[in-house]
């Protein structure tokens, strides 16, 4: 399969149309029967007069085609191959949907086009694979529409209707057979039993991998020259049309205004139990979504293929127009972090915490980058001053978030384990020892703010806690070591603890904003953008996040053990084949 393509969509429109202009006119085509009866004086003259008005109308319509080139050929051809891409899509061809989509783009210039065909384009994607993605063979219509493609040398699998383009050829099968080959020689000259076996066992493991390499009997084996984009060139082409579809929407803040009168209306909807008006006003919703969700799978399709300068310049050009937007920095946050720069990620993430003003939500990202220096820290990457620094400005963020919630035991317990780590990297010094009493102290802190939490909620002091999620012992808060948090017992690396920061619900102190992000339909296969009709597409239902759990009681783990770096939002679903995302353009 290796260099083939496996299978990887806002505005409240009416069907078919878009900021009130119909989708893809057809061609105004007027007929006028002549009846075989005689007509009264009255009838012949309405009817003569009829004829002059639609004459009229063509020749208006003529004069506007002389005028502005259109051609309704042109509309027509182009409605079809939306439609035959959606069918295609239906179907996972996602490269003969591509193809499809780009020849309707040159004869309807339409949004939703463009957003289909970056649907389609981020399905080409594989993430992680660097190497050439065969489209077709040089003289195939996919190759003459698709902009940029480049020849290369391989040997694939060719099938009608299948692109998945799986190996095969000589290339490939050449040092197997050969291995075979000296592998029976072996075998045929071996006399000791347990040695033939061994041989028995490599020869078959080699057979298996040459089935790899052979086509199926309704394939035939190609060698020679394929058309390719890698998947760096595909994720790009992909975000140019989701970027032409996101420049036709209405402002963020007129969706703003419309998201909260749907979400109302959807509300009453609930409260009087209307199930066709929840209905409708859960589609309106999901709707007004997705420009911001088109802009997550654009992004995560960006750092999936580490393009991550045009990531960070996407966003900050949003910031640009948006100054101190929490939710940007957030997720230029994100963004820094995968690509490896905790320095500019925790940067950010204190723009964040200085602009929000809900004090719950500033603790909650000031633990956050607690919790992502203990994760940095504990994949130990990091050594010396390096991660002296890191433990540092974790520590410091961990302080804020103390000073602004001082019962809270999490931050004080996450930053004993900062110390910990600390006193690792310190070696054998005067400083490592003053970490470590650093560390005890704030440890025996935590103890005393879970004891006063325990207090609070009518349980007993000193009864024992249900280990943080992940943690392998129920030691009491401060037992650990090696620079592990406090909930783990000695030398274990917990996993954060349930009711973190990452798990806190719509109070206000949920997780930082996370880099956005893409990824494939879930369960099953991806669905068609719009319907048969052949009208351009309008986006897809985007996919709800799971709620996150409950928090719970501070008395439930023993420690605040740190959360793991933010997880990647869900990506838009695809398409839906007749669900009630489709539009059609009639």
């Amino acid at each position: 399969m290796k260099g083939g393509v496996t299978p990887r969509a806002m505005s409240g429109y009416n069907d078919g149309v878009v900021d009130g202009r119909p989708l893809m006119p057809p061609t105004s085509l007027c007929i006028v029967a002549r009846s075989m009866t005689g007509f009264s004086e009255r009838e012949r003259i309405a009817r003569s007069f009829s004829v002059v008005l639609v004459s009229c109308g063509i020749a208006l319509v003529a004069v506007a085609c002389s005028l502005g080139g259109c051609d309704f050929r042109e509309q027509l051809d182009g409605r079809n191959r939306n439609r035959k891409g959606n069918r295609l899509f239906r179907d996972t061809q996602f490269v003969d949907a591509v193809a499809e989509y780009q020849k309707a783009l040159t004869e309807v210039d339409d949004p939703k086009i463009h957003y289909n065909l970056g649907q389609a384009y981020s399905k080409v994607v594989k993430a992680g694979y660097d190497g050439p993605i065969l489209l077709g063979l040089p003289g195939d219509f996919v190759c003459r529409q698709v902009p940029g493609v480049k020849l290369v040398q391989a040997g694939a699998c060719v099938k009608e209707g299948d692109r998945h383009f799986a190996e095969c050829g000589s290339a490939k099968t050449s040092p197997i057979e050969k291995a075979i080959a000296e592998l029976n020689g072996k075998l045929k000259d071996e006399t000791d039993d347990d040695k033939k076996k061994d041989l028995k066992t490599q020869i078959g493991d080699k057979q298996q991998e040459l089935s790899r390499f052979q086509c199926s009997s309704t394939a035939r084996c190609v060698e020679g020259q394929f058309c390719s984009l890698t998947s760096p060139e595909l994720a790009e082409l992909a975000a140019q049309h989701f970027l032409i579809w996101i420049k036709a929407q209405p402002s963020d803040e007129d969706i703003k205004k419309l998201l909260a009168a749907a979400s109302r209306d959807l509300q009453e909807a609930k409260d009087a139990e209307n199930k066709s008006a929840i209905s409708t006003g859960e589609k309106r919703v999901e709707e007004l979504q997705a420009k911001d969700q088109t802009r997550k799978q654009m992004t995560l399709l960006w750092t999936d293929t580490e393009q991550f300068k045009q990531a960070l310049d996407y966003w900050e050009g949003l910031l640009r127009e948006k100054p101190n937007d929490p939710e940007i920095m957030g997720n230029l946050a994100g963004i820094n972090l995968k690509a490896g720069n905790w320095r500019k990620a925790i940067e950010w993430y204190n723009k964040v915490a200085e602009v929000t003003n809900d004090a719950s939500s500033k603790v909650a990202t000031y633990q956050y980058i607690g919790n992502l220096a203990w994760s940095k820290l504990n994949s130990r990457t990091l050594i010396g001053a390096e991660a002296i620094e890191l433990a540092d400005r974790g520590i410091g963020a961990l302080q804020r978030a103390a000073e602004i919630d001082p019962k809270n035991p999490r931050p004080v317990g996450t930053a004993a384990s900062l110390f910990n780590f600390r006193s690792t990297a310190h070696g054998a010094s005067f400083a490592a020892a003053i970490d470590r009493t650093s560390q005890k102290d704030l440890s025996e802190h935590t103890r005393v703010l879970l004891d006063e939490a325990k207090k609070a909620q009518g349980q007993p002091t000193g009864s024992p806690t249900t280990p943080a999620a992940g943690s392998t012992s129920s030691a009491p808060s401060g037992s650990g070591s090696a620079g592990a948090p406090a909930s783990g017992g000695s030398g274990s690396s917990a996993q954060p603890a349930a009711g973190s920061a990452t798990a806190r619900t719509g109070s206000g102190a949920g997780a930082p904003p996370t880099p956005p992000a893409p990824a494939t339909a879930p369960g099953g296969a991806a669905k068609a953008p719009t319907s048969g009709s052949g009208a351009a597409a309008a986006p897809p239902r985007p996919a709800t996040p799971a709620a996150p759990p409950p928090e719970k009681p501070a008395t439930q783990a023993p420690a605040p053990a740190p959360e793991k770096p933010p997880a990647e939002p869900t990506p838009p679903a695809a398409p839906s084949s007749g669900g009630s995302a489709e539009k059609s353009g009639g």
